[in-house]
């Protein structure tokens, strides 16, 4: 058992988790071996990489709930490039549609979005505005990846009836470079979801995540902590 979890977890109300792995779309082989772990990860994928369409297909074909990862503008721009497709600032509403519906076409049957980088966008709420319209109309939710502390998105989105959610955990960020680092945050997910019955986490798909999700997948559920598609924890 490891030594920051006491105990088993109170399954009272029903635990719950959704683990989102961030940035997919550049290599089909760490999208493969993602797709090996016998659980429901969401797969969030860049639009307009080599292999966005490819991985969106095959998670597909898998049962794995896919999400377009769109880029928006971070705090530091145009230093920190959010990529090919970003929706900014600056643009005009015809300008953040005609882009968003871009994206959208480049990930076959996204379930819903969230923001890639987007800690200046999220914080813009006219530009929010435009794109969670644009989301409603779809019919898709919109998932925060909370990079900002002062994101408007899912109070937006919430206003404006659109199903969301707010992302409440990042599993390899910052020092968390290693396994171990990484299995801390995911106990520290479930046990968000231990006390409040659902959380959602971020991961990227680096080596060490893989293997920290490989390790703590089964432990989770034998514990009684259910892995789920984002979907089912937005609203």
């Amino acid at each position: 058992m490891p030594p920051h979890r006491a105990g088993k977890p109170d399954t009272g109300p029903r635990a719950r988790i959704a683990i989102v792995i961030d940035d997919l779309g550049w290599d089909p082989e760490v999208a493969d071996m993602l797709l090996e772990l016998d659980f429901p990860l969401t797969f969030a994928i860049l639009p307009s990489l080599p292999y966005s369409e490819s991985v969106a297909r095959r998670a597909t074909q898998k049962r794995r709930e896919i999400l377009l990862h769109l880029p928006m503008e971070p705090q530091g721009y145009p230093a920190m490039d959010p990529g090919k497709g970003a929706l900014l600032r600056e643009m005009d509403e015809e300008t953040l549609e005609s882009l968003l519906l871009q994206d959208l076409k480049g990930i076959p049957n996204p379930a819903g979005v969230n923001n890639h980088m987007g800690s200046s966008f999220t914080e813009d709420e006219r530009a929010m505005r435009v794109v969670l319209k644009v989301l409603r109309r779809r019919g898709l939710f919109f998932l925060d990846s909370r990079t900002s502390p002062h994101s408007v998105a899912y109070e937006v989105a919430k206003e404006l009836g659109l199903k969301a959610g707010r992302r409440q955990v990042f599993l390899d960020n910052g020092d968390q470079a290693d396994p171990a680092a990484v299995e801390k945050q995911i106990w520290r997910l479930a046990h968000i979801a231990q006390k409040e019955g659902r959380a959602i986490g971020i991961g990227h798909p680096h080596p060490y995540t893989l293997e920290a999700l490989r390790r703590t997948l089964p432990q989770l559920k034998a514990d009684g902590v259910e892995v789920v598609p984002v979907s089912r924890l937005v609203d």
